[in-house]
């Protein structure tokens, strides 16, 4: 499971937008088109939920920086739209070119280790988020993100301590408490982990992922039935979610009750038909109601599957 991660929100816009700006005539005859003008083109696309049309945006922020070369705001709402269409390469490109003009703008440093994240070189992001909590050492998204990615890395501990920072600063975020959990389930402090994701859920009614989350830490240790309610509440949230079924299966079949076992195998296999270890799981079912005949089909397919420990059982006790 992947840790939720913070947004960096702009709420006002590193650098500015010259009064006086050189201009172009974009078609002939028409009025000199300004950078100002090409900039606020770019900004009638931008609303709250993003850009209307971000290729459109990049255009018209392309032109106000062909004219004034030193909006670095420009930069910063062309680098924006870029993220917005997945190209991070181009992001990160103007992000740097707006960290040249102003370097002590942690914001920045953010929002390009959000694009380094993506481009997978997660070092660089590390890099980006230090940067930024030396300039700003409250800067909620920096430690948020930082340990997000510490988390990706395996790194748990240093991620629970980023995520306490998140806290430190602002004791109701619900993510923070999620993403922390998960880092408590990496170290095996389940009773921790367990509380982070109480209090996320007391924060907000249904943030995403947490009862999955909280499902597999009641699991680990032994308690299955919670494990099943918060497994039906993820599920209301992601009813096709083929793993959700097979985790809740395995919670029945620790319950003994193999028949609803087996209808979640049913279904995690209808969502995704390539899952060994829903065979596995439904045999191992089968076998619990003496229908020795399907139990073996299950395994078999298993095996076929990859389960090697499967196939070496199998090799030893043929049907």
């Amino acid at each position: 499971m992947r840790p939720g991660m913070w947004l960096v929100v702009l709420l006002a816009l590193p650098g500015s937008v010259p009064a006086q700006a050189p201009s172009i005539s974009p078609t002939p005859g028409s009025a000199p088109l300004t950078a100002q003008e090409a900039f606020g083109r770019g900004e009638a696309l931008r609303g709250p939920r993003g850009f209307s049309d971000p290729r459109a945006a990049i255009a018209h922020y392309s032109t106000a920086l062909r004219l004034d070369p030193q909006i670095s705001a420009a930069y910063v709402r062309r680098a924006e739209a870029h993220f917005s269409v997945g190209d991070y390469a181009r992001a990160r490109s103007d992000f740097d070119q707006a960290l040249l003009q102003l370097p002590g703008d942690a914001s920045l440093y953010t929002l390009r280790g959000l694009a380094y994240l993506r481009l997978g070189e997660t070092a660089r992001a590390i890099q980006d988020w230090d940067a930024a909590l030396r300039l700003n050492p409250e800067f909620l998204p920096a430690y948020g993100n930082r340990g997000n990615a510490h988390e990706t890395l395996g790194r748990h501990a240093e991620a629970a301590a980023d995520y306490g920072q998140v806290l430190r600063l602002n004791p109701s975020d619900a993510l923070a408490h999620g993403n922390r959990g998960l880092s408590y389930v990496g170290l095996g402090r389940l009773q921790d982990a367990l509380a982070d994701f109480d209090a996320a859920l007391r924060l907000d009614a249904d943030p995403p992922q947490v009862h999955t989350r909280r499902g597999y830490a009641h699991a680990a240790l032994g308690d299955y039935r919670r494990a099943i309610a918060d497994f039906d509440a993820a599920l209301r949230q992601a009813p096709a979610d083929a793993q959700l079924y097979l985790s809740r299966g395995h919670a029945f079949a620790k319950l003994g009750d193999p028949e609803h076992a087996v209808s979640d195998f049913n279904r995690a296999l209808q969502l995704n038909p390539a899952e060994a270890a829903a065979y596995l799981n439904r045999g191992n079912a089968y076998g619990k109601l003496g229908d020795r005949s399907l139990a073996y089909k299950d395994w078999r397919q298993a095996c076929q599957g990859g389960v090697q420990d499967t196939c070496e059982w199998l090799s030893k006790h043929p049907e």
